[in-house]
C-alpha cells in the first residue's frame, strides 16, 4: 500500500493515510491497523475525525462523499465542536485548535486546568464555550482568539450533597435553538443555560457518552443500567423509551436528524431510529458505529474504531461483520515454571492483528483483589498464528517462592486483538502455575 517515493512526495506519504481502494459503497475511508477514531464532527457537508495511530501519533481527518484524507494533527484532540466558522474545533489540554486547509491550527489558550479536560461548543454568542470537568468556570473564545472567563453560575448539585457527589461537565451541547445544554454526569442532569436562568433536568442512570441535540432545542439521551433511551424537551419534560432488543443494552452515541428523529449506535452492525413521535425501528448499520453524527444535508456519517462511512436520507445500508478477529489460549491451563521460561505463555489469534497483551499474577487462588500485580504490556501488530507472551524472570522467581510456601499463583492474559476493519476481540486466557 506505500511506496517509496522522494522529495515532497515521501513527507506526504508519511503524513496522509490513502482512502481504501475497496471501501463499500458507503464506506468513505479508514485508518491504519490499530488506529482509533476518537471524536467525529459532522460539519455543512462533511465530518471531521480525531483519531491516535497505534504508536500514538495523533490524526485529524477530513471525510467528504469524494473520500477521506487524514494527516498528523500536532496534538492530541479531545472533545470537538462544529465552530462558529463552520470548521471544526478542538480542544487539547489547554489549548484551542480548529481545523483549516487540513491541519489543526492553535486559536487561543485556555485557563490551566487542576485536573479533567475541557468540553466545548459553539455558544449563542458566536463564541465557543468551554468549561472543565470541575465546572467552577465558563470560558469563551471568540473567533479572533479573545478569551474571556467567568464563574459558570451552575445550581448546586443537591442540597446537602455529600463530598463524592460533585458536578462533572463530560460534554457542552449547542442546542437547535442556539441554547447551549451542560452534560452533568456527576450529579445526572441536563442543565439548559437559557438567557431565563438555567433549568435543571435529572435523569436516572444519564450516560454522557450518548447525548445529542434534537431539532427543536432539546436533547437526545442514552441510560446507564434502565436499558431506555430518552428525550427531554426545552421545557424540562422528560420521554423514555425501551430499546426494542434484549441484545441491546447501552448507546455508545446518538445523532439528532434534521426530520426531528434520532438515530442511536452501538458500536455493532445496528442502529436505532426514534422518530419525533417515539415510534422506534431498528435498522441496519454500514460499519459497527461507535459514534454518528448528521450533517447539515442530512447526511447520517459514522465512525467506527478504523473506518468512517455515510448514509444519505433513504440509503440502505449493506452489508456489515462485527465479528473480531478469534483468541485462543494454546499453551496448556496448567504449566511449570520451567515451562513458563522456556516457552512463555502461547496464544493464537486467528487474523492479522494489533493486539495489546498484559500479564495479571495473582499470589494464589482464589484470586484476591488486592494481591493481583500486573506485569509488562505488549502493544504490536502480528500475522495470524499462535504468539508468545514471556513472563519476566523476576516472577518466575516469585512463582518458585510462592509454590515452596504451599500457594497456589496464577496468571491472567488480557489480550485484545484488533483487525484491519476495526473489529477487536477481548479475552482472558488463565494459566495455573504448577511446580
Amino acid at each position: 500500500m506505500h511506496e517509496r517515493t522522494g522529495g515532497i512526495a515521501a513527507v506526504a506519504a508519511a503524513l496522509l493515510l490513502a482512502v481504501v481502494p475497496d471501501a463499500g459503497a458507503a464506506e468513505v475511508g479508514r485508518l491504519g491497523l490499530g488506529s482509533q477514531i476518537t471524536a467525529l464532527v459532522a460539519g455543512a457537508d462533511g465530518a471531521w475525525i480525531a483519531a491516535e495511530r497505534s504508536d500514538g501519533v495523533p490524526l485529524i481527518g477530513r471525510a467528504t462523499t469524494a473520500g477521506m484524507s487524514v494527516t498528523r494533527a500536532g496534538a492530541s484532540p479531545e472533545a470537538g465542536t462544529l465552530g462558529p466558522d463552520g470548521q471544526a474545533w478542538f480542544v487539547s489540554g489547554d489549548r484551542l485548535l480548529r481545523t483549516g486547509a487540513g491541519a489543526l491550527s492553535p486559536v487561543a489558550s485556555l485557563p490551566a486546568l487542576q485536573l479533567g479536560t475541557y468540553a466545548i461548543a459553539t455558544g449563542p454568542d458566536a463564541a465557543v464555550w468551554a468549561m472543565p470537568q470541575e465546572a467552577d468556570r465558563l470560558v469563551r473564545v471568540t473567533a479572533a482568539g479573545v478569551v474571556s472567563s467567568a464563574p459558570s453560575g451552575l445550581p448546586d448539585c443537591r442540597p446537602n450533597r455529600p463530598p463524592s457527589d460533585l458536578p462533572i461537565v463530560d460534554e457542552l451541547i449547542r442546542g437547535a435553538d442556539g441554547v447551549v445544554w451542560v452534560v452533568d454526569s456527576g450529579c445526572g442532569r441536563l442543565i439548559r443555560l437559557a438567557p431565563g436562568g438555567p433549568l435543571v433536568v435529572r435523569v436516572d442512570g444519564l450516560d454522557s457518552r450518548a447525548v445529542a441535540a434534537d431539532a427543536s432545542g432539546g436533547l437526545w439521551f442514552g441510560a446507564i443500567g434502565d436499558e431506555y433511551i430518552g428525550h427531554v424537551d426545552v421545557a424540562g419534560a422528560v420521554r423514555r423509551f425501551p430499546l426494542p432488543r434484549e441484545s441491546l443494552t447501552l448507546a455508545n452515541d446518538v445523532a439528532g436528524a434534521p426530520d426531528g428523529s434520532a438515530v442511536y449506535a452501538f458500536e455493532d452492525c445496528t442502529l436505532v431510529r426514534v422518530t419525533r413521535a417515539g415510534a422506534i425501528s431498528v435498522e441496519r448499520s454500514p460499519i459497527p458505529a461507535q459514534a454518528v453524527a448528521f450533517d447539515a444535508l442530512g447526511t447520517l456519517w459514522l465512525a467506527a474504531r478504523t473506518r468512517v462511512a455515510r448514509l444519505t436520507p433513504g440509503e440502505q445500508a449493506g452489508a456489515c461483520d462485527a465479528s473480531g478477529p478469534t483468541v485462543r489460549l494454546r499453551s496448556p491451563r496448567r504449566m511449570s515454571v520451567a515451562a513458563l521460561r522456556r516457552n512463555g505463555v502461547r496464544y493464537r489469534v486467528g487474523a492479522r492483528a494489533f493486539v495489546a497483551v498484559q500479564g495479571f499474577y495473582h499470589d494464589h487462588e482464589p484470586r484476591d483483589e488486592e494481591d493481583v500485580r500486573p506485569g509488562r504490556e505488549q502493544r504490536k501488530v502480528i500475522p495470524a498464528g499462535t504468539h508468545r507472551y514471556r513472563v519476566s524472570a523476576t516472577w518466575l522467581r516469585r512463582f518458585a517462592r510462592q509454590l515452596a510456601a504451599g500457594r497456589r499463583p496464577l496468571i491472567d492474559l488480557t489480550v485484545r486483538a484488533t483487525d484491519g476493519d476495526g473489529n477487536a476481540t477481548p479475552a482472558i486466557l488463565t494459566v495455573r502455575v504448577t511446580s
